[in-house]
């Protein structure tokens, strides 16, 4: 870790030994250390971008949005896809891997965590994989404000991940699993409501007054 490496460090030696699951603290330490690093390199490529090619009609809100959108972005391909990579060179994909190690039958491996020794992974599969992507389906929305901009927002949530589990399944950097796609999409639902209730509903209803 180039940023978060002491802080981590301090954590693990004092709380480490107590938690079982705490590799995944680490886990989203390691993704937030190179989500930093990435998305510092995003902003310098983005600032020439709109320095010379910006388009008409584009607000610093807007901007700003996409901008968060894109970090968020990164951080959660760091944390689910790219674990064991720092740089893209270090990237090997295993062509070779049976499917038959994909869990094609819904909610199977939910239900045996709950018979594990501790519920960390039913909480981190189950609830994790909802609240992960529920900014996903909020920022989309706020990104693309046209009509019909829930369904292509959940349509290209969706892709994000499908890409994922697919990712996963060729690096070997996590189990590809058809729960995650459910819990993905629940949590997607739950970002457009949130947005619809935030933004849309109270415009409908400046309209009537």
């Amino acid at each position: 870790m180039y940023i978060f490496g002491t802080l981590y460090r301090y954590l693990y030696q004092n709380w480490g030994y107590r938690y079982i699951n705490f590799g995944i603290v680490k886990m989203g330490f390691i993704a937030l250390d190179k989500t930093i690093v990435y998305f510092l390199m995003f902003l310098i490529l983005r600032t020439l971008f709109n320095f010379f090619w910006r388009k008409k009609g584009t607000t610093i809100k807007r901007e700003l949005t996409f901008d968060l959108f894109m970090f968020y972005l990164i951080f959660i391909l760091f944390f689910t896809v790219f674990r064991q990579v720092y740089w893209p060179w270090q990237i090997t994909l295993d062509f070779h891997r049976p499917l038959s190690e994909v869990n094609w039958v819904p909610f199977v491996q939910t239900i045996k965590m709950t018979n594990g020794i501790t519920k960390v992974a039913l909480i981190y599969n189950f609830l994790g994989n909802i609240v992960l992507f529920m900014p996903i389906g909020f920022l989309l929305c706020a990104i693309r404000k046209k009509p019909h901009h829930k369904v292509m927002a959940f349509f290209a949530g969706f892709c994000l991940s499908l890409f994922i589990e697919i990712s996963q399944f060729l690096l070997h950097s996590g189990q590809t699993d058809v729960d995650d796609l459910i819990f993905n999409s629940v949590g997607m639902v739950i970002g457009l409501m949130i947005y619809h209730l935030l933004f849309e509903r109270k415009k409908k209803k400046r309209r009537r007054r």
